[in-house]
Protein backbone atom coordinates (compact mmCIF):
# COMPACT_ATOMS: atom_id res chain seq x y z
CA UNK A 1 0.00 0.00 0.00
CA UNK A 2 2.97 2.29 -0.57
CA UNK A 3 0.92 4.21 -3.09
CA UNK A 4 -1.75 5.20 -0.62
CA UNK A 5 0.97 6.69 1.52
CA UNK A 6 1.11 9.17 -1.31
CA UNK A 7 -2.03 10.61 0.20
CA UNK A 8 0.27 11.99 2.84
CA UNK A 9 0.73 14.49 0.05
CA UNK A 10 1.90 17.99 -0.16
CA UNK A 11 5.17 16.10 -0.43
CA UNK A 12 7.53 16.58 2.43
CA UNK A 13 11.00 17.83 1.58
CA UNK A 14 9.71 19.59 -1.54
CA UNK A 15 10.49 23.27 -1.37
CA UNK A 16 8.10 25.71 -2.93
CA UNK A 17 9.12 29.33 -2.67
CA UNK A 18 10.30 30.25 0.80
CA UNK A 19 8.32 27.56 2.58
CA UNK A 20 8.14 23.80 2.85
CA UNK A 21 5.17 21.54 2.47
CA UNK A 22 6.04 19.81 5.74
CA UNK A 23 5.07 22.95 7.64
CA UNK A 24 8.56 24.23 8.38
CA UNK A 25 10.09 27.36 6.92
CA UNK A 26 7.77 30.17 5.96
CA UNK A 27 4.56 30.02 7.96
CA UNK A 28 2.52 31.39 5.10
CA UNK A 29 -0.28 33.91 5.26
CA UNK A 30 -1.66 34.90 8.63
CA UNK A 31 -5.05 36.50 8.84
CA UNK A 32 -5.87 38.85 11.69
CA UNK A 33 -9.57 38.97 12.39
CA UNK A 34 -11.46 39.54 15.59
CA UNK A 35 -13.72 36.85 17.00
CA UNK A 36 -17.23 36.80 15.55
CA UNK A 37 -20.04 38.26 17.59
CA UNK A 38 -22.27 36.04 19.69
CA UNK A 39 -26.02 35.95 19.23
CA UNK A 40 -27.75 38.89 20.77
CA UNK A 41 -30.51 38.42 23.33
CA UNK A 42 -33.06 39.63 20.78
CA UNK A 43 -32.25 36.84 18.33
CA UNK A 44 -34.44 33.83 18.83
CA UNK A 45 -33.25 31.69 15.92
CA UNK A 46 -31.06 28.93 17.25
CA UNK A 47 -28.45 27.42 14.96
CA UNK A 48 -28.25 23.62 15.10
CA UNK A 49 -26.16 22.32 17.97
CA UNK A 50 -24.02 19.25 17.58
CA UNK A 51 -25.28 16.51 19.96
CA UNK A 52 -23.33 16.56 23.20
CA UNK A 53 -21.72 19.93 22.47
CA UNK A 54 -24.10 22.21 24.39
CA UNK A 55 -22.87 21.23 27.90
CA UNK A 56 -19.27 21.62 26.83
CA UNK A 57 -19.89 25.01 25.24
CA UNK A 58 -21.81 26.23 28.29
CA UNK A 59 -18.97 25.11 30.58
CA UNK A 60 -16.40 26.97 28.51
CA UNK A 61 -18.58 30.08 28.33
CA UNK A 62 -19.00 29.99 32.11
CA UNK A 63 -15.25 29.70 32.57
CA UNK A 64 -14.65 32.70 30.35
CA UNK A 65 -17.29 34.76 32.13
CA UNK A 66 -15.68 34.01 35.50
CA UNK A 67 -12.48 35.54 34.18
CA UNK A 68 -14.04 38.48 32.39
CA UNK A 69 -16.96 39.66 30.32
CA UNK A 70 -17.25 37.33 27.34
CA UNK A 71 -19.06 39.87 25.23
CA UNK A 72 -16.79 42.82 26.10
CA UNK A 73 -13.28 41.77 27.17
CA UNK A 74 -11.75 44.37 29.52
CA UNK A 75 -9.63 47.01 27.93
CA UNK A 76 -6.09 47.73 29.02
CA UNK A 77 -7.29 50.93 30.72
CA UNK A 78 -9.93 49.08 32.72
CA UNK A 79 -7.38 46.52 33.76
CA UNK A 80 -5.13 49.23 35.09
CA UNK A 81 -8.00 50.62 37.19
CA UNK A 82 -9.23 47.32 38.64
CA UNK A 83 -6.18 45.07 38.77
CA UNK A 84 -2.45 45.45 39.34
CA UNK A 85 -0.63 45.70 36.06
CA UNK A 86 2.12 43.37 35.04
CA UNK A 87 3.09 40.65 32.54
CA UNK A 88 0.88 38.04 34.24
CA UNK A 89 -2.22 40.20 33.97
CA UNK A 90 -1.61 40.97 30.32
CA UNK A 91 -0.91 37.33 29.55
CA UNK A 92 -4.15 36.30 31.27
CA UNK A 93 -6.06 38.84 29.21
CA UNK A 94 -4.45 37.66 25.99
CA UNK A 95 -5.05 33.99 26.81
CA UNK A 96 -8.70 34.70 27.64
CA UNK A 97 -9.24 36.52 24.35
CA UNK A 98 -7.50 33.78 22.37
CA UNK A 99 -9.61 31.11 24.03
CA UNK A 100 -12.73 33.17 23.40
CA UNK A 101 -11.92 33.45 19.70
CA UNK A 102 -11.14 29.74 19.48
CA UNK A 103 -14.39 28.81 21.21
CA UNK A 104 -16.51 31.04 19.00
CA UNK A 105 -14.89 29.82 15.78
CA UNK A 106 -15.19 26.23 16.93
CA UNK A 107 -18.83 26.81 17.78
CA UNK A 108 -19.54 28.49 14.47
CA UNK A 109 -17.93 25.62 12.58
CA UNK A 110 -20.24 23.20 14.38
CA UNK A 111 -23.32 25.40 13.93
CA UNK A 112 -23.50 26.32 17.62
CA UNK A 113 -23.29 30.08 17.20
CA UNK A 114 -24.03 32.46 14.36
CA UNK A 115 -23.12 36.10 13.89
CA UNK A 116 -25.39 39.06 14.34
CA UNK A 117 -25.02 40.01 10.67
CA UNK A 118 -27.70 38.54 8.43
CA UNK A 119 -31.30 37.70 9.16
CA UNK A 120 -33.10 34.41 9.59
CA UNK A 121 -33.68 33.98 5.86
CA UNK A 122 -30.00 34.39 5.11
CA UNK A 123 -29.04 31.90 7.81
CA UNK A 124 -31.57 29.37 6.53
CA UNK A 125 -30.35 29.87 2.96
CA UNK A 126 -26.73 29.31 3.97
CA UNK A 127 -27.70 26.20 5.91
CA UNK A 128 -29.59 24.73 2.94
CA UNK A 129 -26.70 25.56 0.61
CA UNK A 130 -24.22 23.84 2.94
CA UNK A 131 -26.45 20.79 3.21
CA UNK A 132 -26.71 20.54 -0.58
CA UNK A 133 -22.94 20.76 -0.99
CA UNK A 134 -22.42 18.10 1.67
CA UNK A 135 -24.89 15.79 -0.06
CA UNK A 136 -23.12 16.27 -3.38
CA UNK A 137 -19.70 15.36 -2.01
CA UNK A 138 -18.53 11.85 -1.14
CA UNK A 139 -15.13 11.47 0.52
CA UNK A 140 -13.20 8.40 -0.59
CA UNK A 141 -11.03 6.49 1.87
CA UNK A 142 -7.56 5.03 1.16
CA UNK A 143 -9.03 1.53 1.31
CA UNK A 144 -11.61 2.38 -1.34
CA UNK A 145 -8.99 3.87 -3.64
CA UNK A 146 -6.86 0.77 -3.14
CA UNK A 147 -9.77 -1.34 -4.34
CA UNK A 148 -10.15 0.88 -7.40
CA UNK A 149 -6.47 0.44 -8.25
CA UNK A 150 -6.81 -3.33 -8.06
CA UNK A 151 -9.80 -3.21 -10.41
CA UNK A 152 -7.97 -0.90 -12.82
CA UNK A 153 -5.28 -3.57 -13.22
CA UNK A 154 -7.95 -6.02 -14.42
CA UNK A 155 -9.10 -3.82 -17.33
CA UNK A 156 -8.26 -5.23 -20.74
CA UNK A 157 -6.33 -3.27 -23.32
CA UNK A 158 -7.93 -2.87 -26.73
CA UNK A 159 -6.72 -2.00 -30.20
CA UNK A 160 -7.93 1.58 -29.83
CA UNK A 161 -6.89 1.85 -26.18
CA UNK A 162 -3.72 -0.20 -25.67
CA UNK A 163 -2.86 1.67 -22.44
CA UNK A 164 -6.31 1.51 -20.91
CA UNK A 165 -5.48 -0.25 -17.59
CA UNK A 166 -2.37 1.88 -17.12
CA UNK A 167 -4.18 5.12 -17.96
CA UNK A 168 -6.93 4.38 -15.44
CA UNK A 169 -4.45 3.49 -12.74
CA UNK A 170 -2.33 6.62 -13.22
CA UNK A 171 -5.46 8.79 -13.42
CA UNK A 172 -6.67 7.47 -10.06
CA UNK A 173 -3.26 8.08 -8.51
CA UNK A 174 -2.98 11.68 -9.71
CA UNK A 175 -6.57 12.57 -8.89
CA UNK A 176 -6.35 11.21 -5.36
CA UNK A 177 -2.77 12.03 -4.34
CA UNK A 178 -2.26 15.33 -6.17
CA UNK A 179 -5.80 16.71 -6.14
CA UNK A 180 -5.76 17.56 -9.85
CA UNK A 181 -8.86 18.76 -11.61
CA UNK A 182 -10.12 16.43 -14.36
CA UNK A 183 -9.43 19.01 -17.06
CA UNK A 184 -5.90 19.53 -15.75
CA UNK A 185 -5.25 15.80 -15.91
CA UNK A 186 -6.42 15.21 -19.49
CA UNK A 187 -4.51 18.27 -20.75
CA UNK A 188 -1.12 17.07 -19.50
CA UNK A 189 1.46 16.46 -22.23
CA UNK A 190 4.78 14.66 -22.13
CA UNK A 191 6.48 18.05 -21.93
CA UNK A 192 4.59 18.77 -18.71
CA UNK A 193 6.10 15.77 -16.94
CA UNK A 194 9.47 15.65 -15.18
CA UNK A 195 9.63 12.02 -14.15
CA UNK A 196 13.09 12.33 -12.61
CA UNK A 197 12.15 15.21 -10.32
CA UNK A 198 8.60 13.93 -9.85
CA UNK A 199 6.94 17.20 -10.81
CA UNK A 200 4.02 18.05 -13.08
CA UNK A 201 3.46 21.37 -14.77
CA UNK A 202 -0.19 22.37 -14.94
CA UNK A 203 -0.53 24.96 -17.69
CA UNK A 204 -3.20 27.61 -18.05
CA UNK A 205 -5.66 26.00 -15.68
CA UNK A 206 -8.65 27.67 -14.05
CA UNK A 207 -8.48 31.47 -14.30
CA UNK A 208 -5.49 30.98 -16.65
CA UNK A 209 -3.20 30.08 -13.75
CA UNK A 210 -0.20 27.77 -14.18
CA UNK A 211 1.60 25.96 -11.38
CA UNK A 212 4.09 23.21 -10.56
CA UNK A 213 2.75 20.17 -8.71
CA UNK A 214 5.34 18.06 -6.83
CA UNK A 215 4.36 14.40 -6.50
CA UNK A 216 4.81 12.05 -3.58
CA UNK A 217 7.24 9.14 -3.83
CA UNK A 218 4.50 6.60 -4.55
CA UNK A 219 2.96 8.77 -7.27
CA UNK A 220 6.39 9.22 -8.86
CA UNK A 221 6.88 5.48 -9.09
CA UNK A 222 3.49 5.08 -10.72
CA UNK A 223 4.31 7.83 -13.21
CA UNK A 224 7.63 6.23 -14.16
CA UNK A 225 6.01 2.82 -14.63
CA UNK A 226 3.39 4.35 -16.88
CA UNK A 227 5.99 6.21 -18.97
CA UNK A 228 7.82 2.97 -19.75
CA UNK A 229 4.75 1.87 -21.72
CA UNK A 230 3.75 5.33 -22.92
CA UNK A 231 7.12 6.01 -24.54
CA UNK A 232 7.30 2.63 -26.26
CA UNK A 233 6.81 2.30 -30.03
CA UNK A 234 4.65 2.89 -31.98
CA UNK A 235 3.13 5.62 -29.82
CA UNK A 236 3.99 9.23 -30.52
CA UNK A 237 6.65 10.48 -28.12
CA UNK A 238 6.91 14.12 -29.19
CA UNK A 239 6.84 16.52 -26.23
CA UNK A 240 3.48 17.99 -27.25
CA UNK A 241 1.69 14.63 -27.39
CA UNK A 242 -0.80 13.86 -24.58
CA UNK A 243 0.29 11.97 -21.50
CA UNK A 244 -2.95 9.97 -21.28
CA UNK A 245 -3.65 8.80 -24.81
CA UNK A 246 -5.52 6.30 -26.97
CA UNK A 247 -5.51 5.34 -30.65
CA UNK A 248 -9.09 6.16 -31.50
CA UNK A 249 -8.84 7.82 -34.94
CA UNK A 250 -5.10 8.20 -34.50
CA UNK A 251 -3.18 9.03 -31.35
CA UNK A 252 -5.17 11.48 -29.27
CA UNK A 253 -5.64 12.37 -25.65
CA UNK A 254 -8.38 11.10 -23.40
CA UNK A 255 -11.35 13.39 -23.08
CA UNK A 256 -12.82 14.32 -19.73
CA UNK A 257 -15.95 12.37 -20.63
CA UNK A 258 -14.02 9.26 -21.61
CA UNK A 259 -11.95 9.35 -18.42
CA UNK A 260 -15.05 9.89 -16.29
CA UNK A 261 -16.78 6.93 -17.94
CA UNK A 262 -13.85 4.60 -17.23
CA UNK A 263 -13.50 5.64 -13.58
CA UNK A 264 -17.26 5.53 -13.01
CA UNK A 265 -17.29 1.92 -14.22
CA UNK A 266 -14.64 1.09 -11.62
CA UNK A 267 -16.65 2.82 -8.89
CA UNK A 268 -19.76 0.83 -9.80
CA UNK A 269 -17.84 -2.45 -9.87
CA UNK A 270 -16.22 -1.65 -6.51
CA UNK A 271 -19.69 -0.87 -5.06
CA UNK A 272 -18.48 2.46 -3.70
CA UNK A 273 -21.56 4.51 -2.94
CA UNK A 274 -22.84 7.05 -0.50
CA UNK A 275 -25.55 6.38 2.05
CA UNK A 276 -28.11 7.50 -0.53
CA UNK A 277 -26.77 5.09 -3.15
CA UNK A 278 -24.97 7.68 -5.28
CA UNK A 279 -21.59 6.95 -6.85
CA UNK A 280 -18.77 9.46 -6.20
CA UNK A 281 -18.01 12.00 -8.90
CA UNK A 282 -14.58 12.66 -10.38
CA UNK A 283 -14.32 15.95 -8.47
CA UNK A 284 -14.85 14.05 -5.22
CA UNK A 285 -11.27 12.79 -5.55
CA UNK A 286 -10.13 16.41 -5.24
CA UNK A 287 -12.33 16.92 -2.18
CA UNK A 288 -10.90 13.73 -0.69
CA UNK A 289 -7.36 14.97 -1.26
CA UNK A 290 -8.06 18.19 0.63
CA UNK A 291 -9.72 16.39 3.55
CA UNK A 292 -6.92 13.82 3.82
CA UNK A 293 -4.34 16.62 3.85
CA UNK A 294 -6.20 18.26 6.73
CA UNK A 295 -6.44 15.02 8.71
CA UNK A 296 -2.75 14.29 8.16
CA UNK A 297 -1.82 17.64 9.68
CA UNK A 298 -3.99 16.95 12.71
CA UNK A 299 -2.31 13.55 13.17
CA UNK A 300 1.14 15.13 12.88
CA UNK A 301 0.30 17.86 15.36
CA UNK A 302 0.97 20.52 12.72
CA UNK A 303 -0.41 24.05 12.70
CA UNK A 304 -3.39 23.52 10.42
CA UNK A 305 -4.19 27.21 10.04
CA UNK A 306 -0.72 28.16 8.81
CA UNK A 307 -0.68 25.21 6.41
CA UNK A 308 -3.91 26.16 4.66
CA UNK A 309 -2.24 28.74 2.37
CA UNK A 310 0.17 26.02 1.27
CA UNK A 311 -2.73 23.73 0.46
CA UNK A 312 -4.36 26.55 -1.50
CA UNK A 313 -1.15 27.10 -3.46
CA UNK A 314 -0.80 23.40 -4.22
CA UNK A 315 -4.39 23.11 -5.42
CA UNK A 316 -4.10 26.17 -7.64
CA UNK A 317 -6.33 28.50 -5.63
CA UNK A 318 -5.95 32.25 -5.34
CA UNK A 319 -6.65 32.15 -1.60
CA UNK A 320 -7.79 29.81 1.15
CA UNK A 321 -11.33 31.10 0.63
CA UNK A 322 -11.54 28.90 -2.48
CA UNK A 323 -9.86 26.01 -0.67
CA UNK A 324 -12.47 26.14 2.10
CA UNK A 325 -15.05 24.90 -0.41
CA UNK A 326 -13.28 21.52 -0.42
CA UNK A 327 -13.07 21.16 3.35
CA UNK A 328 -15.85 19.15 5.00
CA UNK A 329 -16.59 18.37 8.64
CA UNK A 330 -16.34 14.59 8.38
CA UNK A 331 -16.65 12.27 11.41
CA UNK A 332 -12.95 11.36 11.15
CA UNK A 333 -11.91 15.00 10.99
CA UNK A 334 -14.25 15.84 13.86
CA UNK A 335 -12.61 13.18 16.03
CA UNK A 336 -9.11 14.44 15.27
CA UNK A 337 -10.04 18.07 15.90
CA UNK A 338 -11.92 17.17 19.10
CA UNK A 339 -8.95 15.17 20.40
CA UNK A 340 -6.64 18.12 19.83
CA UNK A 341 -9.13 20.48 21.49
CA UNK A 342 -9.51 18.13 24.46
CA UNK A 343 -5.75 17.80 24.84
CA UNK A 344 -5.31 21.56 24.94
CA UNK A 345 -8.46 22.66 26.81
CA UNK A 346 -9.82 19.44 28.33
CA UNK A 347 -9.10 20.66 31.86
CA UNK A 348 -11.83 23.27 31.42
CA UNK A 349 -14.42 20.64 30.57
CA UNK A 350 -13.34 18.56 33.56
CA UNK A 351 -13.88 21.57 35.84
CA UNK A 352 -10.26 22.24 36.75
CA UNK A 353 -9.41 25.86 37.46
Amino acid sequence: MYLLNAQRNLPECHRFGAGRFDGSGDQGIRQCAGPPALMSAQQTTQAPVVPGMRPVVHRLVAHLELNGDLMNPPSAGKLQQTQPTGPKVLMRMLARQLLQGLLLRFGQFNGTFHGQAGGQDEIASQTRHSEIRLLDTLILTPAQVGKLLELADTREATATSPLRPYVLRLALVLLYTAGLRRRELVRLTLADVDAHAGVLRVRESKFHKSRWVPLSCGARRELRRYLVRRLAAPLDTTPSSPLLCNLHHGLRGYTGTGLRRGITELLHEASIRGVDGRVPRIQDFRHSFAIESLMRWYRQGADVQSNLPKLALYMGHVSIVSTAYYLRWTPELQELASNRFAKRFGYLVQGEQ
